[in-house]
Formats: C-alpha cells, structure tokens, sequence
C-alpha cells in the first residue's frame, strides 16, 4: 500500500523550474521584497502589513504574495537539506552557473543533475507544505503524480 501516490517526477521538475524561472520573481515583486532577499533565511526587505495591500494583491491571480514569498523562503532554509539549498539559490536566486556551484557542494559535475533533480523535488514538497502552514490564500501545487 502506498502512502502518496506515484510521482512524476519529469513534470514535477518542470513545474518547479518554471516556478522559480517565471513566477517567482513577479510574486516576490508583489510582496514588496526583493529575490536577493530569499538568500537570507530572514526576509529583512519585506515591508510590514501596514504597507501592503492585500485587497490588490488578492485579486491578481487569487495569491498572498507575501505569504507565498515567506513560505518560499521558509522552504528554501527550513524546508531542505543544505546541498539542496545550495543548489537552488544559486541556481534560481543568484543565477549562478552550475560550474561556479558545484564547488560549493563539493560533488562531481557529473553527479551534478541527480542532486539538481533531488533538490527540486525536495522543493516541491517543503513549498506545499510550508504554504499551508503560512496561510496562503491558495496554494500553488508544484508536485504531479500519475
């Protein structure tokens, strides 16, 4: 008996790069912080909730922003392991190139796609998670199963 249903893993990849590649940065401009802020496990950048307006950024696409952008942060920090993190921040935060990470992780280059997909996938089920926990209006759903 399975506890979750199968994963497929391809999909969730690609929802998960295309999360950080074309969504990301439009939320986290919504919610008043800055991406280079989501490098740090606390968000100093983003303004109080005497500065935002909710009623505006729930009518476009139904989302709290920075409710989105704290669980994306918590994920990031809290959520995965610290090769993991690595992987993802500078791939998808400060834009690095894998060949300047891969030091940073000290693992082969050619391993480098097993722990790029393991980071993903690692993501994807924090993200969830940690958008539950943070209250978000609605919960953006990286993970496909078959």
């Amino acid at each position: 008996m399975d506890l979750l249903p199968k994963l497929n893993e391809q999909k969730t990849y690609e929802n998960v790069t295309n999360f950080f590649k074309r969504d990301l940065e439009r939320i986290v401009l919504m919610s008043g912080s800055r991406m280079t802020d989501l490098a740090s496990p606390n968000l100093n950048g983003a303004p109080g909730s005497s500065n935002f307006n909710n009623v505006e950024i729930n009518l476009i696409n139904g989302l709290d922003a920075q409710n989105i952008v704290k669980s994306v942060n918590d994920a990031l920090h809290y959520g995965v392991d610290p090769v993991s993190k690595k992987i993802l921040i500078g791939l998808y935060i400060n834009h690095q190139r894998w060949v300047d990470i891969q030091p940073l992780i000290y693992r082969e280059h050619t391993s480098f796609s097993v722990y790029r997909k393991h980071a993903l996938i690692s993501f994807a089920y924090s993200f969830e998670g940690w958008q539950v926990k943070n209250h978000c209006d609605k919960v953006i759903k990286l993970i496909e199963t078959e």
